[in-house]
Parts: structure tokens; C-alpha cells; sequence
């Protein structure tokens, strides 16, 4: 089950008190994390391919393979 999910299970049954709102504040924490992860995952994804992979091919040249 995703996140997504959950907070709109949550969504429809919401009647707000303190501990309902502590949940809240949780389940928002957590998809702005996942967020951040998913945008880093990117980043790092595009520094690879930018420096990794070429230096990869110049290796795989240089050696005749």
C-alpha cells in the first residue's frame, strides 16, 4: 500500500482531534521525503550518466573492446 493510498483512507474517515492531526502531520512528512528522495534519486541518475558513462566508454575505447 502506497502513501497515497493511506492518506486518502485517512481522508475519508477524517473527524480532526490532536492525535488525528499528529497522523496528518505524519502521513505529509512522509510524501515530502519521498519527494526529496525521488529528486536525488534523479539527480543522481543524471550526475552518472554525465560522468560515469562517458568515462566508461572513453575506458572501453581506449581499450579496444
Amino acid at each position: 500500500m502506497s502513501i497515497s493510498n493511506i492518506d486518502t483512507t485517512v481522508d475519508r474517515k477524517w473527524k480532526p482531534n490532536g492525535r488525528d492531526c499528529e497522523i496528518r502531520a505524519v502521513l505529509t512528512m512522509l510524501k515530502k521525503e519521498r519527494t526529496i528522495v525521488r529528486t536525488l534519486a534523479k539527480r543522481a541518475a543524471e550526475i552518472a550518466s554525465c560522468t560515469v558513462l562517458p568515462r566508461l566508454s572513453q575506458i572501453i575505447r581506449s581499450r579496444d573492446l
